[in-house]
C-alpha cells in the first residue's frame, strides 16, 4: 500500500480563498485515491491531505468551524489532488486516445456534460485531423472505460464542472462557443499545415526569387 504526505499549504490554496478566513486547525487524515496519482514516478493510492477543522478570522480573532465555513461557502475543492488524478488517467492512454481524450474535454460546460454530444466532436475531430470517423469513434469505448466520458453528454465526475452562478443565457450561448473553439482550432491546424509545406515543389518563378528557407540558412551560415 502506497502511502505519500503533503505539506498542508499545498492543498489549503484553494480552500481558503472564497473568504477572508485563515485556516486555524488542520488534521492530516489518510485518504484512499480512486484513481490513484503519480509522483516521482510512483503511483500513490493513499494519502494525507490537509484538513481544516477550525478557520479563524484574522480581523476579528473569530473562530468558525468547518461546518459553518461550507454552510456559508460551499464545499471546498482540493484542486491539486484532482488535477493529480486527471494527470494519471490520462497518462494511461496511448497518445492518439489522449489527444481526443483531450479535444473532447475543451467543449465542457457547466452542466457536468459537454456541447456538442459526442457523436457530432467525432465528426468535428476527424475532420480537424483529416482522420476517418469510423477510426476516430473507435477511440471512444477506451474513454468511457477510463471513466472520462459516461454518456453522449456526461463527462466523468473527475472531469466535471458546475456553474452555480450561470444564467440561464450562458447555456443558450454553448452550442455558439462550441463553434467558434472548433473554427478556430481548424485555422490554427491549416496556418500550421501551410507553414509545413517548405519541403513541397515549388514553381521555377518562386524558386529564383524566393528559395527555400533551408537554402537561406545555409547561405547566412556561410
Amino acid at each position: 500500500m502506497n502511502f505519500h504526505a503533503f505539506h498542508p499549504e499545498d492543498d489549503l490554496q484553494d480552500h481558503g480563498t472564497r473568504s477572508c478566513l485563515e485556516p486555524f486547525t488542520v488534521i492530516h487524515p489518510v485518504r484512499n485515491l480512486t484513481p490513484p496519482i503519480r509522483l516521482n514516478g510512483k503511483v500513490i493510492q493513499q494519502w494525507r491531505p490537509a484538513r481544516v477543522v477550525e478557520w479563524i478570522d484574522p480581523g476579528t480573532g473569530e473562530i468558525v468551524s468547518d461546518t459553518e465555513y461550507r454552510r456559508r461557502f460551499g464545499k471546498p475543492v482540493y484542486r491539486s489532488e484532482r488535477a493529480l488524478q486527471r494527470t494519471y488517467v490520462l497518462g494511461k492512454l496511448r497518445p492518439e486516445a489522449r489527444a481526443f481524450a483531450q479535444y473532447i474535454l475543451k467543449f465542457r460546460n457547466l452542466r457536468r456534460g459537454i456541447t456538442p454530444p459526442v457523436s457530432t466532436l467525432v465528426k468535428w475531430y476527424a475532420d480537424l485531423t483529416g482522420q476517418r470517423a469510423a477510426n476516430v469513434r473507435r477511440m471512444v469505448p477506451t474513454l468511457t472505460a477510463a471513466r472520462i466520458i459516461e454518456s453522449d453528454t456526461l463527462v466523468g465526475t473527475l472531469w466535471q464542472q458546475s456553474g452555480a452562478q450561470a444564467h440561464a443565457s450562458s447555456f443558450l450561448q454553448e452550442n455558439a462557443r462550441a463553434a467558434v473553439a472548433q473554427a478556430v482550432m481548424w485555422m490554427k491546424r491549416r496556418d500550421q499545415r501551410r507553414c509545413n509545406r517548405g519541403d513541397r515543389a515549388r514553381p521555377a518563378w518562386l524558386a529564383q526569387r524566393l528559395p527555400p528557407s533551408i537554402i537561406l540558412a545555409k547561405s547566412h551560415a556561410l
